[in-house]
């Protein structure tokens, strides 16, 4: 019999921490007791009273490399510097909430191109947070969604163009409203598309006017998105796409003034668009009743990420700090939020069996059919082949 050699090396985790990666040289724990030692006149036994278990500490040796890594330094440090707990995943331990505390960071001509993290985090524990998640991501969004259209306002221009400055603007407000259009037909029901449709209508229609106020622009724009309801992470997925797209349009070297102004104008409303989209799905991840963990952390961690791009695209200091915060929040929040739920597991049945056998069989509870049949999407209930499920821990 041939037995299965698996690696310790596969096991490993990639590490990082509130989203941001890094690579790691050595790693540890510190466990144990809190203890206060009595010693007594004229006894020679002494008391060692317990007063619980210590604080759980996670002391890493991170290093960052490569041509970008002052970027890749800079993006940890925000992270380390950020405020409140955030998500550390641990090459060995996984998924820990933790703070960081103080650390340092050395540099040096003999090892360039790389920065090296002497790192200490230490588990956050019962922080007490808003009795509501939603009232705790609020704040951020709105300073998100708020920001995004006062960075618009003063950075879009038509004003003193050439001619086909405006042309080109209001082209992009048509294709755009048109993608977002095509974007929700997917999913949105008739209602919401109705709602949709008609806001844009009316902001295509006003085009030629609204690109010569950008503030009214912004907020006709977030009206149109407001409402949008029920797959926020589609359209923001669909606008990051865009957003990458007309940003790298705007750093080609050796453009006329008007081309660049051209150029940038679609950049900044994508810019707008993209910020409201991640402010509206982190307000979706955070109000979503979720049935496990993985489900909420891999919703949340997936929405991060975007905004991540979107923190290092962003034109405005102010918009960058305020992303960074959203996005803090939300990882926060969830993870909070999700610790006790059930976490997802992988099971493969040893035969064909139906949807109602798999509930008894994993569950006990042949009432928890319609779970399973939702979570694997299963076409036909009452013949399941032999594949991996996932299931809830029972």
């Amino acid at each position: 019999m041939v037995f299965p050699f698996t690696d310790w090396r596969d096991n490993l985790k990639p590490a990082s921490f509130r989203g941001v990666p890094f690579e790691v040289e050595d790693v540890g724990g510190r466990f144990g007791r809190r203890a206060v030692l009595h010693e007594y006149p004229q006894r020679d036994v002494p008391y060692s009273e317990d007063l619980g278990r210590k604080a759980r500490e996670w002391p890493v040796t991170a290093f960052v490399i490569g041509d970008d890594y002052m970027e890749k330094r800079d993006r940890l440090i925000v992270a380390m510097e950020a405020p409140g707990p955030g998500p550390l995943i641990h090459p060995t331990y996984g998924r820990l909430t933790v703070i960081c505390q103080p650390g340092e960071v050395m540099e040096s001509t003999r090892d360039g191109g790389m920065a090296t993290f002497r790192l200490t985090f230490i588990e956050a524990g019962e922080l007490i947070f808003p009795t509501s998640s939603s009232s705790g991501i609020l704040s951020t969004t709105a300073g998100v969604k708020a920001t995004a259209a006062a960075t618009f306002a003063a950075a879009f221009n038509t004003v003193a163009r050439a001619g086909f400055v405006a042309t080109r603007a209001i082209d992009s407000i048509t294709k755009t409203a048109d993608s977002i259009e095509a974007a929700v037909r997917k999913y949105g029901s008739a209602a919401m598309l109705q709602k949709l449709n008609s806001s844009l209508a009316a902001l295509k229609a006003a085009a030629t006017t609204l690109i010569t106020t950008p503030g009214t622009l912004a907020a006709q724009w977030a009206g149109a998105l407001s409402v949008v309801s029920g797959n926020e992470r589609g359209l923001s997925d669909m606008l990051t796409a865009q957003w990458d797209r007309s940003y790298a349009d705007s750093i080609v070297p050796d453009l006329t003034d008007d081309e660049q102004a051209a150029r940038d104008n679609e950049r900044y409303q994508d810019e707008l668009l993209a910020a409201i989209a991640f402010a509206q799905a982190a307000d979706g991840v955070v109000d979503t009743t979720w049935l496990s963990y993985d489900e909420a952390t891999e919703a949340s961690d997936a929405l991060a990420e975007l905004i991540i791009t979107g923190e290092e695209y962003a034109s405005d200091p102010n918009l960058y700090a305020t992303l960074v915060d959203m996005r803090t929040a939300l990882t926060t929040l969830v993870e909070d939020a999700v610790m006790d739920l059930p976490r997802v597991r992988h099971w493969t049945p040893a035969s064909v069996r139906t949807a109602f056998d798999l509930a008894e069989l994993w569950y006990g509870d042949g009432t928890r059919v319609d779970e399973i049949i939702e979570r694997n999407q299963i076409a036909h209930p009452g013949f399941v082949h032999v594949t991996e499920l996932r299931m809830l821990s029972k």
